[in-house]
């Protein structure tokens, strides 16, 4: 039998707690664990929100985003970097108001937004490094029926000089 440790078992009694109260409010589980559990904790949670049946590729109907696209949107670096380490897809579309879009198009988006706000800026570059580190393809085509890439939209930002 696997020993677990007191900080485990006190992150389990916090998320189990988490999700039957998300269950009855139809929240999204995994932005609430972002937000309310420190970054250690949360990469802690990720295993068993999986094994509940809240894997970091899946996302409730009723809920727009994915798990990696509302750490990015949340300013959760630590999210992020620790939901790419459980296997988080970047380029995973998913159907929006406008379209479609993916965890690594609303990064861009983001880091275009934000370029002329340092700390803001600064909080989106790391995320970057993440998906670099995770080998997110910044040569993919943002939307198949485009020629755009992660790659131009970051280089007309003016990003060239930091990451490639």
């Amino acid at each position: 039998m696997k020993k677990t440790s007191r900080y485990t078992m006190q992150v389990e009694e916090k998320l189990t707690l988490l999700v039957n109260g998300a269950r009855k409010r139809r929240a999204y589980i995994h932005a609430l664990a972002m937000a309310q559990f420190t970054p250690g904790q949360y990469k802690c949670a990720i295993p068993m929100l999986t094994r509940q049946g809240y894997g970091v590729n899946v996302f409730p109907v009723h809920h727009v985003h994915p798990p990696l696209s509302m750490a990015i949107i949340g300013g959760h670096p630590g999210a992020v970097q620790s939901l790419l380490g459980y296997g988080a897809d970047p380029h995973m579309t998913y159907p929006t108001n406008g379209g479609r879009t993916s965890p690594f198009q609303v990064l861009c988006e983001f880091l275009v937004r934000y370029a002329k706000e340092p700390k803001l800026a600064a909080k989106y570059r790391t995320m970057l490094l993440s998906f670099q580190a995770h080998k997110s393809n910044l040569d993919a085509k943002v939307h198949p029926l485009k020629p755009e890439t992660f790659r131009s939209i970051l280089s007309a930002a003016g990003y060239d000089a930091l990451f490639f």
